[in-house]
């Protein structure tokens, strides 16, 4: 606690010192751009299937290329850490990555956030294994919508999922050029860690390219089982002529490997000693827009998504006993839209058809295909009653179609055998409405208000050993957005979710080496606020941001389950041809029982993670070069945030960097 102490102090002091005026100096060849994370994300056009309504803009939170950099981050999970409300978590199973917000889907698989890379959509199934791999250099911008009420983006609950809503939908973009531009930059860190990134791109008439190639590697710590190793390769091409067409495709492959973190005694999983091996993964996309006139716009995506890959078994206390298993989780998704884009009012009308299959079984259904597809369909319109005021409503609906799945089964059994072949579940609905309304230049307000309902898939291990009804929520969200200052940004948000029959896990039973969880039917109301700021103090060339997320239900399952209070701080200076960034990310405590060997409730203690890294900007011939030295956890905090997984703690190192 005292080291932690006098290094808060330390750095605390540094950041004052730096926020100090700086004396008059020479304009300089080389300027480093300032940390610019923004409140709200970036329109996009009308005629865009990815455009949101004005009423999201109070929950949308976005970043850009240089403010990821800023960052210095281990994988896209830090990214979106810094997220107002969001807590992403790590635990060493065959899922290791879930995000939750707003009090739900941190435990509960397929109930957290949508991810969407370049138009696909990334079950929960894959992200949980692959996007910590994922290289935020090729990543031109992320926005986060904090709540799933657009339904025009993803399904309303995951593939594979407990039937219970997304919390919200993730937008990741990948770099496209503006002009011609090669990067190579280089790192080597603790724990035998080492990457390189190489990057051209360049734009010809009205089409681009761009070719990426990524290499990272982490030998992790000793007796962690926490190693892991990938190649990845990300390519991209299209043509936009403005007047009438637009075509966009992209190939993305990596390969990996990564071991599966060990556990603490506390956990009934501390025996296992898994891996990754390999850990393939491959996306392909490919869409067009054709503007028929200067008001209607058809878009149509056809992705791709596959991860391939071999689990490899092993124990601590038995190292001779071996098996495995090769699986596969492959997704094919279509998307087709209209857009009526006239004046004041924005009509858009479209399906989805995404196909799920697992062959070879998903997770610990190992040996059981798995076979789903989702057919959707959706309405929605935004209309602009003058200068001030606009008013948004939506509808969709989602058909699934198991093909091949199961249905409830007893842990006991070798293997379940009571299998669902050709059946539709009950379609889920969502309906939503929000207004946004323009007080003056400097404010606005924003309603939103959404009804969804989803029913339970019948795999579902229950307490009551029946199937579980059918999930529904009423949320509603108040916004505000304001520019008061020049250098002050602000948006605040207000929510209550009332939840009737959602799907909550109650304890866990071991079936060989996997644990499953046992479900229940409970009603809650989640509540909460969020708040971002975000400018500069005295100078432009002092950047700050600060976000809070406050959380509560009034079920006491789940309000112990969920940390109450979330805050994140980053402080950028540049004094060119230097900048510093400073990052802090709190999150309170709160109680888990998840794999627990005593299935007793244990405290998961609050923990600060501090950040800090500086640049040094320089040429070298006709390139841009940029020496960065970098430490996370400072405090080396062996913070958890799933009950028996430690943070790695304090890590290190120095990456070089060169543009031309």
């Amino acid at each position: 606690m005292k080291r932690e102490l006098a290094t808060i102090i330390m750095l605390l002091g540094l950041a004052l010192a730096l926020a100090a005026p700086a004396p008059a100096r020479a304009e300089e060849t080389h300027r480093i751009e300032p940390v610019d994370v923004s409140a709200s994300a970036e329109q996009e056009r009308p005629n865009s299937p990815y455009r949101l309504p004005e009423s999201a803009r109070a929950a949308t939170w976005s970043i850009d290329q240089a403010g990821i950099e800023a960052l210095e981050p281990r994988d896209v999970f830090d990214v979106l850490s810094y997220a107002p409300g969001l807590q992403t978590s790590f635990q060493g199973r065959k899922g290791m990555n879930f995000i939750s917000g707003r009090g739900g889907g941190n435990f509960i698989g397929g109930g957290g956030y949508a991810i969407l890379v370049d138009g696909v959509y990334v079950p929960w199934t894959q992200s949980s294994r692959v996007m910590a791999s994922f290289p935020v250099e090729t990543i031109e911008s992320i926005r986060v919508v904090r709540d799933a009420t657009t339904l025009t983006l993803a399904p309303l609950s995951g593939l594979g999922s407990i039937g219970t809503a997304i919390q919200g939908v993730i937008l990741i973009k990948t770099i496209k050029p503006a002009k011609q531009q090669s990067q190579v930059k280089a790192g080597v860190g603790n724990l035998g860690r080492y990457k390189a990134f190489l990057s051209h791109g360049d734009r010809v008439g009205d089409g681009y390219y761009s070719l990426n190639y990524n290499k990272q590697h982490d030998q992790g710590r000793e007796n962690w089982n926490n190693g892991s190793d990938s190649d990845t390769l990300l390519l991209k091409g299209g043509y936009d002529n403005q007047n009438s067409f637009k075509a966009d495709a992209s190939f993305y492959y990596d390969a990996a490997s990564r071991q599966i973190q060990r556990s603490t005694a506390v956990s009934k999983t501390s025996d296992a000693k898994w891996r990754y091996q390999p850990l393939d993964t491959l996306m392909a996309t490919a869409s067009a827009a054709k503007q028929w006139t200067a008001s209607q716009t058809t878009n149509l995506g056809l992705y791709t998504g596959l991860v391939d890959g071999q689990t490899e078994y092993r124990s601590w206390s038995k190292p001779k006993a071996y098996s495995e298993h090769d699986w596969q989780d492959n997704v094919v998704q279509a998307d087709l839209s209209h857009i009526i884009a006239s004046g004041a009012n924005n009509l858009r009308v479209g399906g989805q058809a995404i196909f799920w299959h697992c062959p070879n079984g998903q997770l610990f259904y190992e040996g059981v295909s798995r076979d789903e597809e989702l057919y959707s369909l959706y309405l929605h319109d935004e209309y602009a009653l003058g200068q001030a005021l606009s008013l948004d409503a939506g509808a969709r609906v989602d058909h699934k179609h198991i093909t091949k799945g199961l249905n409830m089964y007893s842990a006991t059994d070798a293997k379940p055998s009571d299998l669902i072949d050709d059946v539709w579940a009950e379609p889920s609905y969502g309906v939503a409405g929000g207004a946004a309304y323009q007080i003056n230049k400097m404010l606005e307000a924003t309603l939103r208000l959404s009804y969804t309902e989803q029913g339970a898939d019948e795999f579902l291990l229950t307490k009551s050993g029946q199937t579980l009804k059918p999930e529904k929520q009423l949320r509603y969200e108040l916004g505000l957005v304001a520019q008061p200052l020049p250098a002050l940004r602000v948006t605040a948000t207000a929510f209550a979710y009332d939840l009737t029959d959602m799907k909550q896990a109650v304890g866990s039973v071991t079936k060989g080496d996997d644990v499953i969880n046992i479900y229940d039917n409970a009603d809650a109301v989640r509540s909460g606020c969020e708040l971002d700021l975000g400018g500069w103090l005295f100078t432009p060339d002092l950047t700050y941001g600060l976000t809070y997320g406050y959380q509560r239900s009034n079920n006491d399952i789940d309000d112990k389950s969920i940390p109450h209070h979330l805050a994140t701080l980053r402080l950028g200076y540049r004094f060119a041809p230097f900048q510093g960034n400073l990052l802090m990310r709190y999150v309170s405590d709160f109680e888990s029982n998840q794999f627990a060997i005593d299935n007793r409730y244990h405290e998961m203690d609050q923990y600060s993670r501090i950040d800090a890294n500086v640049s040094y900007d320089f040429s070298l011939d006709k390139a841009q070069m940029r020496a960065t030295v970098f430490a996370q956890n400072l405090t080396d905090e062996r913070y958890q945030t799933r009950l028996g997984w430690e943070d790695v703690g304090l890590t290190y190192g120095l990456e070089l960097a060169a543009k031309f």
